[in-house]
C-alpha cells in the first residue's frame, strides 16, 4: 500500500491537486497524509498561545 503525503495551504490550487490525486489513485489503496504547516512568530509567550489558537480554529475550518 502506497502513502502519498498531500502538503496544503488550503488554497484553492492545492484543493485542486487534493481531488486531482484522488482521482489519480481511486483504483489503488493508498493512504493520503494531509499537511499543513504554517510558521508562528515567537513573540511574547502568551501571544504565541492566542495566536496557535487562531491559527489552529482556522485550519480546522478549512478542512471542513
Amino acid at each position: 500500500m502506497k502513502t502519498i503525503l498531500l502538503p496544503t495551504d488550503f488554497s484553492e490550487n492545492s484543493k485542486n491537486a487534493i481531488n486531482w490525486a484522488i482521482q489519480l489513485y481511486k483504483k489503488e489503496k493508498v493512504n493520503f497524509i494531509l499537511l499543513h504547516a504554517y510558521f508562528s512568530p515567537q513573540a511574547g509567550m502568551s501571544s504565541v498561545v492566542s495566536i496557535n489558537e487562531i491559527l489552529r480554529k482556522q485550519s480546522i475550518s478549512d478542512l471542513k
